[in-house]
C-alpha cells in the first residue's frame, strides 16, 4: 500500500462515503476533499468535512498507517496545527493534539472494496510499461470509442482555445499567430516557454 494510492482514493471519493464514522465513532460526511497540496505541510488544503453536527474547514493528512505522523516528524512541525482530518490505511494508534485530544481519524480501511484493493494489487505489482493496457479488452467496446472521442475533442477544444488567445495577443494578424504557434511547437512541451518567447523577440 503506498500513499499515492490513498491520495487518489480521497480525491475522487472511490470509496463507500456512506455512513462514514471516525475512529472514535463520530459521524463523518465529507463536504469537499480540498485541494491538492504538492509543497511542505499537509497532504490537502482547504477541505470541507462535518463531524456530527459541526462542520470543520481546513487541512487533511493522508498515511498508511496513522504512526506514520511521528515517523514523519509532524507532531513538532507547526503546518500540522491546521489539520482537522488525519486520513490513514490503518489506525495503528492514536494521534494527539498539543491538547491531549485526538486528531479526528478515519480508516479508509474498512471503506475500500475488495474489487478495488484486487485491482490496485494487480496494477501496482505489474511488469508492463503501460499495466493499465492488460484491463482495455474488459472495458465494452462502446465505452472505450466513446470515451476515446471524447478526449479527442476535449484535446482540440484546448488547442482552438489556445490557438485563439494567441491570435488576440497577435492583434488578430493570422501570420504572425502561426509563426509563434509553429515556434511553440519545436519547443515541444519542455521548451515551448522559451521558443514562444524567442518568436516574439524576431521579427516574422
Amino acid at each position: 500500500m503506498k500513499e499515492d494510492f490513498l491520495h487518489y482514493l480521497w480525491k475522487h471519493k472511490t470509496y463507500n462515503a456512506i455512513s462514514l464514522q471516525t475512529t472514535t465513532g463520530d459521524s463523518l460526511r465529507i463536504i469537499s476533499s480540498g485541494l491538492a497540496h504538492q509543497d511542505a505541510g499537509p497532504d490537502f488544503k482547504q477541505a470541507t468535512i462535518k463531524i456530527n453536527e459541526i462542520t470543520w474547514v481546513g487541512d487533511v493528512e493522508i498515511h498508511v498507517r496513522s504512526s506514520d505522523w511521528f515517523r514523519h516528524g509532524h507532531e513538532h512541525d507547526e503546518k500540522y496545527r491546521s489539520v482537522i482530518l488525519h486520513v490513514v490505511y490503518q489506525n495503528d494508534m492514536t494521534v494527539l493534539r498539543d491538547n491531549q485530544e485526538p486528531y479526528p481519524t478515519l480508516e479508509l480501511k474498512r471503506y475500500v472494496s475488495e474489487e478495488l484493493l484486487a485491482c490496485y494489487q494487480t496494477l501496482s505489482l505489474s511488469k508492463q510499461a503501460l499495466p493499465c493496457a492488460l484491463l482495455l479488452p474488459q472495458i465494452p467496446k462502446i465505452q472505450l470509442v466513446t470515451w476515446l472521442s471524447s478526449v479527442g475533442i476535449e484535446r482540440l477544444q484546448r488547442r482552438e482555445k489556445a490557438i485563439f488567445e494567441l491570435l488576440h495577443s497577435c492583434h488578430e494578424d493570422w501570420n504572425e499567430t502561426l509563426f509563434r504557434w509553429l515556434a511553440i511547437s519545436f519547443g515541444f512541451k519542455t521548451n515551448a516557454p522559451a521558443f514562444e518567447q524567442l518568436s516574439k523577440s524576431l521579427p516574422l
